[in-house]
């Protein structure tokens, strides 16, 4: 079969035999599937906040440690810090991170990132839409 091209723009070209982003190149032929991956580290430092405020609160009520406002004071601070991370996105956080991953015979493999989650869609659908006609023909 031919090679075409699915989607090309300044960064990325997308063919029915390889994925290219500058001067990268990666193969299609044992491409299975694509898929957008996220990271988001604002996840993980509310929930770490959340877990210091029950810590908090768990030591401030035990018979052992009985030091009382201070631990008192702690936990809602953390607490109150939790909900700022989570509701309010204080402080600022960078927007979280999308990736394109390709599974592949030997594994999973990322092959670009992005903080533009809809140009990521879009790369991953060309991708999946050549490695379906590629199965078809």
């Amino acid at each position: 079969m031919e090679e075409s091209i699915l989607y090309k723009d300044k960064e990325i070209t997308v063919t029915t035999k390889e994925f290219r982003h500058k001067d990268n190149k990666h193969s299609m032929s044992n491409v299975t599937r694509a898929l957008v991956t996220c990271s988001n580290e604002l996840n993980r430092i509310s929930i770490g906040l959340l877990v210091i405020a029950v810590f908090f609160w768990f030591v401030e009520g035990t018979a052992i440690v009985r030091v009382g406002l201070v631990w008192t004071l702690a936990s809602y601070l953390f607490f109150v810090l939790f909900l700022m991370c989570e509701f309010f996105n204080f402080p600022e956080y960078p927007k979280p991170t999308y990736s394109i991953t390709v599974d592949t015979d030997e594994g999973s493999k990322i092959l670009f990132y992005s903080q533009d989650r809809n140009y990521i869609e879009k790369v991953v659908e060309a991708i999946n839409a050549g490695l379906h006609r590629e199965k078809w023909n």
